[in-house]
């Protein structure tokens, strides 16, 4: 019995020594500003320095190293460890924390003291990114690309286009196994391309696919037709897609701006007002006509509107754009019907044709160049026709005004016009390059009266150099 008192009174007292020692130590630790003798921390000595002063020694031989990316023994690129950054202070004030006691044996009886902990890294620099961004696009040049599945919206067939495994390297994957080394203290990556190649992150058989076709099926399916005569544009599905979504109620909702950037490039294509036309003429083949007022014009704020009715209604469309202004005819961007007055301003000639019959052809005098009254060109619209009138004007350059009355007065912009001129003899050639008109187009007497009884107000006038 009494020897058993004394094994615990003995057993007492040494957890009593222990637990006053420990105390000390950690006493010892806490009240020091300094690492114990022989700590040694990732194999870096830090004995006797300040946590400061260990971070400093830490971050220079993790800085001193390279990170390579090696292949059969060639080194295909170097990643210095100074284009890493990372938060070594809250790593080593944990790992002091946690071995507190030991540390605290270590300052009392001087024994070694080793800490380890990874060396994840915090961010990268922007030399590393650009440095990895541009091995990856040598790596990748020539290679097939990984592409996800998805739906041709092409057409309402719907078709599910497969998924590609391509051979271009994943930057991502890459830098994720570079610093999982990194942390671990390997400063060097054996590369295998196929390790890291780019995923489909799509597949033809994934939910998602299916989701999308259901979709599809269900509200990319009604078809909205525009008719620009015999021409004709109806929307595929990937252009309905851009302009309708579902709201949270399940309901159609139109994306307003998007619909005004569909309708602002369909006027883009199809308006032929001020636009320059190839105009097939009579003696000369081809040309170029610039500007004028005459043509189709789409007007786009009503036509947003109607867009947006019909997009919401779910049922197939067939109908012409909503115009401002339309012209005699149409064919896609071909707006000249089959019945115009032709003038050849080089040519001083004008021929009228109806219904594709040619009416009236005749010399004419046009705009005098000396003077700088020049007919206006373009394509325009014959405003009105009236007999017996009184034309006035004056000139710009000189003030002069002047009055003359004619026949037979077809007016198509701002004061220009085609008429009788009974002062003149003579028609034709180069009269108009110094003895031309204040800018109307001069017609002998006999031509402008046919063209008169067989012209009527809105036919096209085609006027060109």
């Amino acid at each position: 019995m009494k020897k058993t008192l004394v094994i615990i009174l003995s057993i007492l007292l040494f957890i009593s020594a222990v637990f006053g020692i420990w105390k000390y130590a950690c006493h010892r630790a806490s009240a020091s500003d300094t690492l114990p003798r022989n700590t040694i921390i990732n194999g870096v000595d830090c004995s006797g320095i300040s946590k400061d002063e260990a971070v400093r020694k830490l971050t220079d031989k993790w800085n001193s190293r390279d990170f390579k990316i090696v292949d059969s023994g060639s080194t295909l690129v170097v990643l210095p460890m100074s284009y890493t950054v990372y938060n070594i202070d809250s790593k080593l004030d944990s790992a002091v924390r946690d071995a507190g006691f030991f540390k605290g044996v270590a300052h009392v009886f001087g024994s070694s003291y080793d800490i380890e902990f990874p060396m994840r890294v915090k961010k990268t620099t922007k030399e590393f990114k650009r440095t990895l961004k541009n091995f990856v696009n040598t790596q990748n040049i020539g290679k097939p690309e990984t592409k996800d599945a998805y739906v041709d919206l092409s057409n309402t067939d719907f078709n599910v286009v497969p998924e590609v495994y391509g051979e271009n390297i994943d930057r991502r994957v890459l830098k994720k196994s570079i610093l999982k080394h990194m942390a671990a203290g390997n400063m060097q990556l054996d590369f295998k391309a196929s390790d890291f190649y780019k995923q489909p992150d799509i597949k033809a058989d994934s939910e998602e696919i299916s989701h999308i076709l259901d979709y599809c099926n269900t509200y990319l399916t009604k078809k909205i037709t525009y008719t620009f005569g015999s021409q004709t544009e109806t929307l595929t599905p990937e252009q309905i897609n851009k302009m309708i979504y579902l709201d949270d109620d399940g309901n159609i909702t139109t994306d307003k701006e998007a619909v005004q950037e569909y309708v602002a490039e369909l006027a883009y294509r199809y308006n032929t007002c001020s636009s320059t036309r190839v105009f097939k003429s009579t003696a000369r083949g081809k040309v170029n006509v610039y500007g004028g007022n005459y043509g189709y014009l789409i007007n786009q704020k009503s036509e947003v509107k109607q867009l947006t009715k019909d997009l919401k209604s779910g049922k197939d469309v067939t109908r012409e754009p909503v115009y401002a202004q339309k012209g005699a005819g149409r064919n896609g961007n071909d707006d000249i019907s089959d019945t115009y007055v032709e003038v050849d301003l080089t040519k001083q000639h004008m021929w009228y044709y109806k219904n594709g019959r040619l009416i009236v052809d005749a010399p004419f005098v046009s705009g005098c160049i000396k003077e700088k009254t020049g007919t206006i060109v373009g394509t325009y619209t014959l405003q009105y026709k009236e007999r017996n009138a009184t034309l006035r004007g004056g000139s710009e350059e000189d003030g002069t005004d002047y009055e003359s009355k004619v026949s037979f007065w077809m007016p198509f912009f701002n004061g220009y016009g085609l008429h009788d001129a009974t002062w003149r003899d003579e028609f034709g050639g180069t009269i108009y390059k110094t003895n031309g008109s204040h800018g109307c187009i001069n017609l002998p007497y006999k031509k402008a009266e046919k063209l008169f009884n067989n012209i009527s107000a809105g036919c096209t006038i085609v006027v060109f150099y």
